[in-house]
């Protein structure tokens, strides 16, 4: 058996370090249950999800009929609002679209939190 001898600041450090990286890789892996609400897509996703053109959902905007955001030259809408909109206007959403775009928001999600904690 070997025995390895170290500094007791190098070992603090490495200590550290570990438990760093053990953070990272709970906060990485850890699931994040978003509600709807709190989940914005962007004009690609929107249009993924009403199956429209971008003018048509540049008019819907205009109308008023959708609600949105704007954030920078970003255009963002709230996942629930664009379901509301789909069920007053009788426009079904694909379920399989539904589900990979509201991955996507809690994956951007869970990057943008994880960035703010830096």
């Amino acid at each position: 058996m070997d025995v390895i001898t170290i500094e007791s600041g190098l070992w603090q450090e490495l200590i550290n370090r570990i438990k760093k990286i053990e953070r990272y890789v709970e906060e990485s892996t850890k699931t994040v249950a978003y509600e709807d609400d709190e989940l914005w897509v962007d004009n690609s996703q929107a249009i993924r999800l009403l199956c429209v053109s971008g003018r048509t959902l540049q008019q819907y905007r205009s109308d008023g009929k959708l609600a949105y955001k704007r954030f920078g030259k970003m255009v963002w809408y709230r996942l629930s609002d664009i379901e509301a909109f789909a069920d007053i206007t009788m426009r079904p959403l694909s379920q399989r679209n539904l589900i990979a775009i509201r991955r996507e928001c809690i994956e951007k999600n869970r990057d943008i939190m994880l960035h703010m904690e830096d």
